[in-house]
């Protein structure tokens, strides 16, 4: 009987000795912090403004820290055009420009503001910058030349100016874009 309490009374400490181990190692086991998205430092999104209000006026934008997940860019067989979408930032606040184009191949187009407006994508020609701590950019017209196009894994690169049209202060107006480029992971 002796043995039998002995064996029980030996099982019972290793068992605590096991629960006592789970706790302290809780208790020194630091969380991590949450990836919310996974960031990409090869791409480049970046230009010259001049005009509209005074936190965009005669600012060079250079996006950084690409959200992997929004910032994709290639072919949609189905509609015949490039898609390309970056969400990124500056200044550390949120930065996306969207450009849609026909085609997936070097070429240079010309891409101006539908008549009537209405700010949004309708055919296989569309460009439009947000920077936050301004308003939308929305097109009035871009020059775009696509100066390398890769496949999957390879790059998508390419120049852009034009003008814009910007609205944060209740007005209209015009926000020149200089000497922008793209040079873009293709990812699909």
């Amino acid at each position: 009987m002796q043995k039998v309490v002995h064996a029980y009374s030996l099982i019972l400490a290793v068992v605590a000795i096991i629960i006592a181990s789970f706790g302290a190692c809780s208790e020194t086991t630091e969380v991590p912090p949450p990836v919310l998205a996974p960031v990409d430092s090869s791409n480049v999104v970046s230009f010259e403004a001049h005009g509209g209000n005074e936190d965009l006026d005669n600012k060079f934008v250079s996006f950084n820290d690409f959200n992997t997940t929004v910032t994709q860019a290639g072919y949609i067989d189905s509609l015949g055009v490039t898609e390309i979408s970056v969400l990124g930032q500056w200044q550390d606040e949120v930065a996306y420009m969207e450009l849609i184009f026909p085609g997936n191949e070097l070429a240079t187009f010309f891409l101006e503001e539908p008549q009537p407006p209405n700010f949004e994508p309708t055919s296989g020609e569309y460009f439009y910058l947000r920077v936050q701590g301004t308003t939308d950019l929305h097109l009035k017209y871009m020059n775009v030349f696509v100066t390398e196009y890769g496949e999957i894994g390879e790059r998508i690169k390419g120049t852009f100016n034009g003008m814009m049209y910007e609205y944060s202060t209740g007005e209209e107006q015009t926000v020149s874009v200089q000497n922008g480029t793209f040079n873009l992971l293709r990812t699909f």
